[in-house]
């Protein structure tokens, strides 16, 4: 992660409530999307939206409620899967992570081409991070997503 997202991660906890709400689309989107034969960043998911408001007009609050569309992808771990699934694997692979989020015997070139992810892919994952950060998460707690959402941890065998 470069300095200016080091710098915005310490000033994270003192976000408003509009910031937060545009997080979760980050979250959503790498969750949620997965290329297509015909759109490389295509929704598999339907999201809404409602927000609450004071008085005088000021945001207060949001509920999101998210549908997913098309499981089948949580399943494969392939160049169909959903993003996250390449975000994952090429930040930690970056910050050299990846073994700390894997099984002991767990053995990446069985699974996944690491060479095939670029650099939009570890910046996806300093994004997805940084969201997770200003939304309030924890370190321990974005590991923990980061080992449980990826189809590699299992063996297709």
């Amino acid at each position: 992660m470069n300095e200016t997202s080091n710098n915005c991660m310490r000033a994270c906890v003192h976000r408003n409530i509009e910031d937060k709400i545009l997080q979760i689309n980050t979250i959503l989107e790498a969750f949620g999307n997965a290329p297509t034969s015909f759109n490389s960043n295509s929704s598999r998911f339907a999201k809404m939206i409602e927000l609450t408001f004071s008085r005088v007009g000021k945001i207060t609050g949001a509920k999101v409620s998210v549908f997913l569309l098309e499981d089948s992808r949580v399943l494969k771990a392939n160049a169909g899967s959903f993003h996250v699934f390449k975000y994952v694997p090429a930040g930690l692979d970056a910050e050299n992570l990846l073994e700390q989020h894997f099984p002991r015997d767990f053995n990446p070139d069985k699974y996944i081409d690491l060479e095939s992810f670029g650099e939009k892919d570890r910046n996806e994952f300093g994004r997805l991070r940084l969201a997770f950060k200003i939304l309030g998460f924890k370190p321990t707690e974005m590991d923990m997503i980061f080992k449980v959402h990826h189809p590699f941890s299992i063996d297709p065998s």
